[in-house]
């Protein structure tokens, strides 16, 4: 009886959907989604706050890819030719041989997205919307901007800042980061200056006149006071200012990041820094280890890892100290609950009481390991990336009426791209690692 009030179920049938009581079939109705206009617009909204992040990405030589051409990327490079040679008189000379280098690298697909309810989006004082699209722009740049640094951080040319006295003389020069400290070994101007020298000796061809440095806030408070700084508003000559460009010292244009690459060196394991050295063997090769290869030279810790700190740790380099002394910097070539394997010897044998802290810092001083930092000085096309302008970046929206399930209730939006980067030459670009006046405080990026 109660039937015979009912409206009729509505069943989704191969030809629409159809009333389940008087077989009405209701064609299928094409779904809600955002204007043409509205969709250019996000897309607009997008692209330039990832813009407004490109701070390596802006000095890259950028390289497009055309649809249906594959998932790698090239860069051709020509061979550079030998000086001439004397001339015979009336002898045609031989020929030198002209030549491309081609260097390729590979794609990675990237994105994330965010989901709207429809209550926030009805009810909310705000563009929900327009928000989410503003911060999923300043995410895709950022994280762009972050894979071309670390791509530019595999350069092998490095230059360590010296170590001063309480005069600022200087008393020589770090063989590695594990002999700097904080407060000291900072980018000075002479430091710019011998940087610019080794840029200009390896012939490394200028941007636009100059050099280019990206560089730390922590870092470039210590330039600020130099003498010889010029802000970038005081230019004598009208320039294009770069993103995050604040000055010029010694013919180099300094760009101001938060990007810049800060090393610190995280927790040997989920309780703590450090290791405690309880036992050490230099002739334990018959031991296998867990996770990794087993040396001879096995450390015997005091704390419990589990099987997760074990495995994470082969691979790192750890600081060797004799209670606050810094002995050495060695890799863990192997792991397991109570022991970690050493790459090589450290010069005195582990006693009871010695620690072990993570490499990645500055020297560890009293068991406080100092933020290294890293000044990216740079040539011309020092690196290349695919342009994200090109159609890589794409904004992606999803109205309810498409996404938000059987009850319409959230829409998306996001966004995904490919990203491919990789140095072209690495006599064009200088690493430049120094301490500063924050080396306590910063934290690893």
């Amino acid at each position: 009886d109660l039937q015979m009030f009912a409206a009729g179920t509505v069943v989704n049938s191969t030809v629409g959907y159809t009333n389940s009581d008087t077989g009405a079939v209701e064609a299928f109705a094409g779904r809600n989604d955002l204007s043409p206009q509205m969709k250019t617009y996000y897309d607009t909204e997008l692209l330039e706050n990832s813009r407004s992040e490109y701070y390596f990405a802006q000095f890259a030589r950028k390289q497009g890819l055309p649809a249906n051409r594959g998932r790698t990327i090239e860069w051709r490079k020509w061979n550079t030719l030998p000086n001439a040679k004397v001339l015979q008189e009336g002898v045609v000379p031989t020929g030198e041989k002209l030549g491309q280098t081609t260097i390729t690298t590979g794609l990675t697909q990237l994105g994330m997205f965010v989901a709207i309810t429809d209550i926030l989006d009805l009810h909310a004082i705000d563009n929900v919307l327009l928000g989410a699209t503003e911060e999923l722009g300043a995410s895709a740049g950022d994280t762009q901007d972050k894979l071309v640094r670390n791509t530019a951080m595999t350069g092998t040319s490095v230059l360590y800042c010296a170590t001063t006295d309480e005069n600022g003389n200087v008393t020589g020069y770090p063989e590695g980061r594990y002999e700097m400290e904080a407060d000291n070994n900072k980018l000075t101007p002479a430091m710019v200056n011998r940087a610019v020298t080794i840029l200009k000796k390896q012939k490394a061809p200028m941007i636009d006149g100059k050099y280019v440095a990206l560089i730390h806030p922590s870092v470039a408070e210590d330039l600020r006071e130099s003498k010889g700084w010029i802000e970038a508003h005081k230019y004598a000559s009208p320039e294009e200012i770069y993103n995050g460009e604040i000055g010029e010292l010694h013919g180099v244009r300094f760009i101001e990041t938060n990007n810049a690459k800060v090393d610190v060196g995280g927790n040997l394991h989920s309780g703590g820094a450090s290791l405690s050295v309880s036992g050490y063997s230099a002739t334990d090769s018959s031991t296998t280890a867990t996770y990794g290869e087993p040396s001879q030279y096995k450390v015997t810790v005091s704390e419990t890892l589990s099987a997760e700190d074990a495995a994470a740790l082969v691979g790192r380099m750890v600081h060797v100290m004799d209670g606050s002394d810094f002995t050495c910097t060695l890799e863990i070539v192997g792991a397991d609950t109570k022991n970690v394997w050493l790459s090589s010897a450290p010069p005195a044998a582990l006693a009871n009481g010695d620690k072990l802290f993570p490499g990645e810092g500055g020297n560890p001083s009293n068991g406080n390991q100092a933020a290294v930092y890293s000044t990216l000085f740079l040539g011309k096309d020092a690196y290349g990336m695919i342009d994200p302008a090109g159609g890589s970046l794409e904004m992606i929206v999803k109205d309810k009426k498409q996404i938000g399930g059987p009850l319409e209730q959230y829409s998306t939006a996001g966004y995904k791209f490919e990203h491919g980067s990789v140095v072209l030459y690495q006599e064009r670009m200088l690493r430049v690692e120094s301490c500063s006046s924050y080396s306590m405080m910063d934290e690893a990026n």
